[in-house]
């Protein structure tokens, strides 16, 4: 919903004219994750732009109505950030609309500046307005708010939450400084509003506040601003966004595949080589093999070990390379994947919100109309609607609603010698196409402990120490992507304890393992550098000689961003005051990077892997304390030519993610 929020705040002069008689949603706004208020206010020859919320690393950019983006400093005053623009100039000498961007911490904020000659234009949104001031402000209870129109007649429909048991008033403030209670709600959590817009109350052409009050110490206070003219609401319709939640293109190197929970099957041609690996609805990366091929190439691989848990499977190509995915045990119920290389499908998109559709787009030499049909879980088959090429072209839309959960497939077909046929796979959960799990830039991650609290490393062997309720489960993930079962771990007392001698198989070789604990509600990885069955701990975990459970530390990951490795930490500090941050290089003294202040206990750290403080090859000891006596947490990065090496520790798991359309680091442990 944030993603509207551009296209909400659009025009809302007093003089508008009505919107068009059609049904749709007009707009729709969320709550803000990371701006407290922003003021516009207009002086002499034009806008004043102030913005703040709590400090934090976020950055700003302006959109112009020309679609171009430029950054926008922020400064940092008494714990805030500050934006302090002036419009026009700049960026903001185009009329129209131009939308400011909060980003950081996973989410998105965004404020509409609708300029017209130099005067300003605001729109929907929590505003307050005095003279020529208008303030935006976060909403302390409204969670979400939309206008639809509907037989042309207009809606607004406002859901929200509260932690407080005493009334809800709904007022509504019309332009001349009437009020009339509309409503009073007796909140359980969760409340909504729904009213029409028209009728006596809305006679006035102007600005219409919609006021929730909730007494209490301090008072809750919001306000809906809606511009009307004409009995409507003075807002064009805007299409309705979705969400791209499974998105596809035609292979290059990859001819078929198939996948059982046993085995991979794949045939395709390539003349470079290729890294195969498996990425688990889990998110743990399990090298498969390489391949050096000479033209074509066929290879199978051993998958019994990896495929325990159901959901979507991800096999990899290359560096970067193909993508396919395989859904395995959809529903629990393990089921065999085979694909092959599309004849006329060139990408395809599965798209969630109030249309779930399918869209598949091609290209055919062929004029011929190509065939749709939709085969469901239960074997039935359905005719769908056919696609008629259009200069080569083609496209196939395909409504989700009414689906039932489990994998679907799409077949397309079209005549001729041979008949060209296209296969594509929807899985359903829901009602709703889920989302699929991709490769990303994440090099390493790794997430706090659940049952492991120390693991001790001396030459060969390694000592595990814990505490569970429940015995749990080890295994071993090898260099070659294989997994060695290694048997039950007792847990006596509330404890666990494991001695494993790394001069034995399988442990014996060199490259990146990792010890696996399972067990209810438990995934633990213990990653193991191993160099002829000498060990050294690995990513994120720990100290030379001893890996310990994080303290301080939530999480941690090491991400490809412009060109450069970025480690992103993050914790908590129970203890409140700043915590510092300081690294190691090899060979020489700490170097401090920074104090970062926990903000109601939590923060995040981004450095970037790079400059004096990096220069060095070898492995890096990055410390965080906090705290009197300092609570202290370590982790260790292998940094060669300016670069972090990926280790086990945690794999590279993302999920399309719903909101943003980005990617998001998915926790491994």
């Amino acid at each position: 919903m944030k993603a509207l929020l551009a296209l909400a705040l659009l025009p809302a002069l007093a003089w508008a004219l009505p919107a068009e008689a059609q049904d749709g949603t007009k707009f729709s706004a969320a709550r803000w994750d990371l701006v407290d208020t922003v003021e516009l206010k207009e002086t002499g020859g034009g806008v004043q732009i102030t913005a703040s919320g709590p400090w934090q690393r976020i950055s700003a950019s302006v959109t112009g109505p020309d679609g171009t983006a430029r950054g926008l400093d922020l400064d940092r005053r008494d714990g805030r950030f500050v934006l302090e623009a002036f419009a026009p100039g700049g960026p903001w000498s185009a009329d129209g609309l131009h939308t400011i961007a909060f980003e950081g911490q996973g989410a998105r904020d965004e404020v509409p500046v609708e300029m017209a000659g130099g005067a300003l234009a605001p729109g929907f949104g929590s505003a307050s307005r005095s003279g020529d001031t208008v303030t935006f402000r976060t909403w302390t209870m409204i969670v979400s708010a939309t206008v639809e129109s509907r037989g042309g007649a207009d809606a607004v429909k406002v859901d929200a939450r509260t932690a407080r048991t005493a009334q809800v008033t709904v007022s509504l403030l019309s332009p001349g400084g009437a009020s009339s209670v509309l409503e009073a709600i007796e909140p359980d959590g969760r409340y909504s509003f729904a009213a029409p817009v028209g009728g006596p109350l809305w006679s006035q052409d102007g600005d219409y506040t919609l006021l929730f009050e909730q007494p209490g110490s301090p008072p809750y206070r919001d306000d809906l601003i809606l511009p009307v003219s004409g009995g409507s609401v003075a807002l064009p319709v805007e299409p309705f966004e979705s969400e791209t939640r499974t998105s596809a293109a035609r292979w290059s190197e990859i001819q078929s595949a198939s996948m059982s929970a046993e085995s991979l099957s794949v045939r395709g041609s390539s003349e470079r080589p290729l890294k195969i690996s498996l990425i688990s609805p889990g998110g743990v990366l399990v090298p498969l093999g390489q391949l050096a091929p000479d033209g074509d190439f066929s290879a199978v691989y051993d998958v019994s070990g990896s495929t325990g848990e159901p959901g979507a499977y991800v096999v990899q190509f290359g560096e970067p390379g193909d993508e396919l995915v395989a859904y395995l045990g959809i529903r629990g119920a393990p089921r065999v994947f085979e694909a092959e290389r599309w004849a006329m499908i060139e990408s395809a998109e599965a798209l969630s919100g109030r249309q779930n559709t399918v869209e598949l787009r091609g290209s055919t030499d062929r004029a011929a109309p190509v065939s749709v049909v939709r085969a469901g879980p239960d074997g039935t088959s359905t005719k769908l609607p056919p696609a008629v090429p259009d200069g080569g072209e083609f496209s196939v839309s395909v409504p989700v609603d009414g689906w039932k959960d489990g994998m679907h497939a799409l077949v397309l077909e079209q005549p001729g010698s041979p008949p060209y046929r296209d296969v594509h796979a929807v899985s359903v959960e829901s009602g709703e196409p889920v989302a699929t799990v991709r490769a990303a830039d994440v090099k390493a991650s790794g997430a706090r402990w659940t049952a492991v609290e120390s693991a001790s490393v001396s030459g060969s062997a390694v000592s595990v120490r814990g505490s569970s309720d429940s015995d749990l489960r080890a295994r071993a993930s090898l260099p070659d992507g294989r997994l060695a079962d290694l048997g039950p771990v007792r847990a006596e007392g509330g404890s666990i304890a494991l001695e494993l001698d790394a001069s034995e198989e399988p442990w014996n070789g060199s490259g990146a393992y990792a010890l696996i604990l399972e067990g209810p509600g438990v995934r633990d990885v213990v990653p193991l550098l191993m160099d002829g069955g000498q060990a050294a701990p690995g990513f994120g975990l720990g100290g030379d000689a001893s890996l310990e459970a994080w303290k301080i530390i939530q999480s941690a990951s090491v991400q490809r961003k412009g060109g450069s490795d970025v480690l992103i930490v993050r914790g908590s500090a129970p203890a409140g005051g700043p915590v510092s941050v300081s690294v190691s290089p090899p060979g020489a003294p700490p170097v401090p990077l920074e104090t970062v202040v926990a903000d109601g206990g939590a923060f995040t750290v981004e450095a970037q892997v790079g400059g004096s403080a990096w220069e060095r090859d070898g492995v890096y000891e990055v410390i965080f304390e906090q705290g009197s006596p300092p609570a202290t947490d370590r982790l260790y990065l292998d940094v060669r030519g300016g670069s972090v090496v990926p280790e086990f520790g945690a794999a590279f798991a993302v999920l399309a993610a719903a909101a943003g359309g980005g990617l998001a680091a998915r926790r491994l442990a």
